[in-house]
């Protein structure tokens, strides 16, 4: 498991819990707003509401994964030195917070000036966390993974930039002739720039990892993130989805693939996550291409629940149940215990992470249903908040049992 992996610039755990451990309130934030607003206002993706709620799972939760991730597992993966990452960890941390908080104040309350706080906060935070990545271009020894991160930096970048560039223009109407064409940028270069290309680079390294399966093709390896990168500008740009579309497909189908010729046949409750997060991929794209022949609104509020808790969301789910009880038993193995540290199942257990999997798909479910029958969104949000509980306390746990060990060096 832990070969080609690096432990001598490994920051302290600390610096990706608080990342993690921030998720689960961004969510509970989401369904509450979700319970306090009708659907009516929710499943327009116009009102200012829908693009608070948008922007808490955007900034509040996917960034705060990646962020979070990156910055113990590059060090990890790559051997790459990051300066001082505690206190790094801490500003992309707090501005990070308080700018999708005062995002979210501004645009529920229509409020112009904690949309610009808002702005300086979000540019502070995403530009410390690139510029500390940018060893990742004098790595020498260049994994399918690295190289994906390579992409990743610039897709990043960009789709920062022209989220700022709305958030400042959206009261001022400086880019009313163009917004659609910047609209459709950002979507594409944050969800699928920003967050599919580094999926995709981490799961070539992960998944074999993780659950001992073969590694994704060569064919894939080499050139899948390079037609990736491609496609999201072609879509980005000329609104030609049908080779991204494709794309995202033959990556959901080798992913279930290694699932499916893994060497070791246990049974992993991550898998679920992993499985609904690939279906909902495909059933996302499928909808996608229906919206060009439904004239109905609802339908990219449906792509929203469909590729942001379907796909994206699960996916976190995944990958964190996996990332924190094996950096926990990774941090402890380098130190001298008094007694031995606990194996990675213990940190949370199967059974755990199936109760927090019950919760979780049983509100995707009401959550689609929702929006056939209104009257079950409420319930819906009801049911997600119990299972954002249940992922809180289960990191929260594991962390303890962490500390638990560490003291008693």
């Amino acid at each position: 498991m832990i070969k080609g992996l690096s432990t001598d610039q490994a920051p302290p755990f600390s610096v990706p819990i608080r990342f993690f451990l921030t998720l689960p309130i961004f969510a509970i934030a989401i369904a509450l707003i979700i319970l306090y607003y009708p659907s009516e206002i929710l499943f327009n993706r116009y009102t200012n509401i829908s693009i608070a709620v948008v922007h808490l799972f955007t900034i509040g939760i996917l960034s705060m994964a990646i962020m979070g991730a990156l910055q113990q597992m590059l060090p990890v993966m790559a051997g790459i030195s990051i300066k001082n990452p505690l206190q790094k960890a801490m500003i992309i941390h707090i501005t990070l917070i308080l700018g999708v908080a005062l995002f979210a104040i501004g645009f529920i309350f229509e409020l112009k000036v904690p949309k610009h706080i808002a702005s300086l906060f979000l540019l502070i935070s995403y530009m410390t966390f690139f510029i500390s990545l940018f060893s990742l271009y004098k790595v020498s020894f260049l994994t399918p993974t690295i190289k994906a991160m390579r992409f990743f930096v610039p897709l990043g970048v960009v789709a920062i930039l022209l989220g700022i560039t709305l958030l400042l223009s959206y009261d001022s109407g400086f880019l009313n002739s163009i917004q659609p064409m910047f609209l459709n940028s950002h979507i594409m270069f944050a969800f699928f720039g920003f967050a599919f290309t580094l999926i995709v680079g981490l799961s070539f390294q992960m998944i074999p990892m993780f659950y001992v399966s073969a590694d994704y093709t060569q064919l894939i390896q080499d050139h899948f993130i390079k037609l990736l990168f491609i496609s999201i500008i072609l879509a980005s740009i000329y609104f030609s989805k049908i080779p991204f579309l494709l794309l995202i497909n033959i990556y959901a189908y080798a992913t279930l693939k290694r699932f499916e010729t893994r060497r070791r046949k246990l049974f992993e409750p991550t898998l679920l996550f992993w499985k609904l997060s690939m279906f909902s991929l495909v059933l996302g794209s499928l909808v996608w291409i229906m919206s060009d022949y439904i004239d109905d609104i609802r339908v990219s509020s449906a792509m929203f629940i469909i590729f942001g808790f379907g796909f994206l969301y699960s996916l976190i789910h995944a990958l964190i149940y996996k990332i924190v009880p094996f950096l926990s038993w990774f941090h402890l193995s380098t130190l001298i215990l008094k007694e031995l540290p606990p194996n990675i199942k213990e940190f949370i257990s199967d059974k755990s992470i199936m109760k927090n999997w019950y919760f979780y798909v049983s509100s995707y479910i009401l959550f689609l249903s929702s929006f056939f029958m209104h009257e079950l969104l409420n319930i819906a949000a009801l049911v997600f908040i119990i299972s954002e509980i249940i992922f809180f306390i289960n990191l929260i746990k594991a962390y303890q049992k962490y500390t638990k060990f560490k003291n008693a060096t």
